[in-house]
């Protein structure tokens, strides 16, 4: 679920950013975001996809496992899984769609109005274990079992 934490965090940031460059978002309608903040708008979309269970991204691999695991042995339990799955991956690319693409709209600032330090940041740190972690998944258990070594070494406070 860690996975599913980490691109559904990407998605609420990448949404406070675009609604403070534009204000209220409104969903009833389609933006067309996408031609004013292009930076923005690509790490939205990859964070709805990544909740999604976009191939090649850890979140991916994540849904797999919970579908193959004990899920898989209840038939009822497996199909409700699926089914909630399939229809949160819906919701959040159907949101990057409606806010990105379609027409711009009255409200929409003509000018490219591209990432600033912080935002990059904050984004990038949060969008790189999600794609590195699904193309090398062999590096989730490196990386624990690194922090298992480095926490057994280091002393407790106060001792």
């Amino acid at each position: 679920w860690a996975a599913t934490l980490v691109a559904g965090a990407g998605t609420g940031v990448s949404l406070l950013a675009l609604r403070a460059r534009h204000g209220r978002l409104r969903l009833d309608r389609w933006n067309g975001f996408y031609a004013s903040s292009t930076g923005l708008s690509a790490l939205l979309l990859f964070f709805s996809v990544a909740l999604g269970g976009l191939p090649g991204t850890l979140d991916f691999a994540a849904l797999d496992l919970v579908l193959h695991g004990d899920v898989s042995h209840h038939l009822a339990t497996l199909v409700a899984c699926a089914l909630v799955m399939a229809v949160a991956g819906f919701a959040a690319v159907r949101l990057a769609f409606s806010l990105l693409f379609g027409a711009p709209g009255g409200d929409a600032r003509p000018d490219d109005m591209p990432l600033l330090p912080r935002e990059r940041y904050a984004l990038l740190t949060l969008a790189l274990p999600l794609l590195v972690a699904g193309i090398v998944p062999d590096v989730v258990p490196a990386v624990r079992q690194l922090a298992k070594k480095l926490s057994v070494a280091a002393p407790a406070p106060g001792h």
